[in-house]
């Protein structure tokens, strides 16, 4: 092959990924009415959309996974109030592979659990924590609870385990998670060692996330805050057939049922979408 060939390979793959990529932002767009009815009325849909979308393109095997998954992920976002952007720590989408096509799957992050809790109007002040081997750290469990954590200015060592905690009902309560624990949560968590899972990308926090989503699980919240934290742990651990769990809002459409359409693996960009996707 000459040099020349090379050159004119290079620029047609880098064509198809660009039109590839520039189908699937304007499959986003096209719903962007639908992603603003989905929003709180404090956001903006323009933002969610350009947000979500500087996540998804700089990650090569989003834009190989499904669009309609991508758009699905983008939907529950909106419904929830969360953004996707890969820096708040909110929401994620995750690259899972399904009969050889890869599917975009939206997961919570530790932060957007948080902004949910608080959301609740039950929960106030809710936290969570890695404890480490050189940090000072004991609690106490009963009617005379308590928990105090100090952390090691540096060299803290191994992670331990993890505290969760919030005031509730007016009552501060807590929850400790050890290392065993978060290992058997690790253990059925779908992909926990692909280098695209939270659980490598973002280890402690997901080890902050599983603690507050034990602690929050036990307190009085209402099913429209506790859905989105039990579905998204069933995600989680649940190989992912892409029909088999649940959307995390009640009553939110998925993005096929919504188009009216089966879900495609593959977009065609329209012809003036190529520039807006680069």
């Amino acid at each position: 092959m000459t040099a020349q060939e090379k050159i004119d390979e290079a620029r047609e793959r880098a064509n198809g990924k660009q039109s590839v990529a520039a189908g699937m932002l304007a499959l986003i767009e096209q719903q962007k009415g639908q992603i603003a009815r989905a929003l709180p009325k404090h956001m903006d849909a323009d933002r969610m959309i350009r947000i979500a979308w500087s996540t998804i393109k700089g990650n090569a095997k989003l834009l190989k996974c499904s669009p309609i998954s991508v758009l699905n992920g983008v939907m529950e976002a909106a419904a929830l109030g969360l953004e996707i952007d890969g820096v708040l720590g909110q929401a994620y989408l995750v690259p899972y592979a399904l009969k050889g096509v890869l599917h975009a799957q939206f997961q919570l992050g530790y932060k957007g659990m948080i902004v949910l809790a608080h959301r609740s109007g039950v929960v106030r002040g809710c936290a969570a924590e890695v404890v480490y081997e050189r940090d000072q750290f004991d609690y106490c469990e009963g009617t005379d609870s308590f928990l105090r954590h100090k952390r090691a200015l540096r060299d803290r060592g191994e992670p331990v385990c993890v505290w969760a905690a919030c005031v509730s009902a007016g009552e501060p309560v807590f929850r400790i998670l050890d290392w065993d624990d978060i290992q058997r949560a690790k253990s059925c968590s779908k992909g926990a060692d692909s280098p695209d899972s939270p659980w490598q990308k973002h280890p402690a926090s997901m080890w902050e996330k599983t603690g507050l989503r034990a602690l929050l699980k036990r307190q009085p919240l209402s099913s429209e805050i506790l859905r989105p934290i039990v579905v998204d742990e069933q995600r989680e651990s649940t190989s992912f057939d892409g029909q088999s769990i649940p959307m995390l809002t009640q009553g939110t459409a998925s993005a096929a049922d919504m188009l009216g359409i089966d879900e495609p693996e593959t977009v065609e960009a329209p012809a003036n979408a190529t520039k807006a996707a680069s």
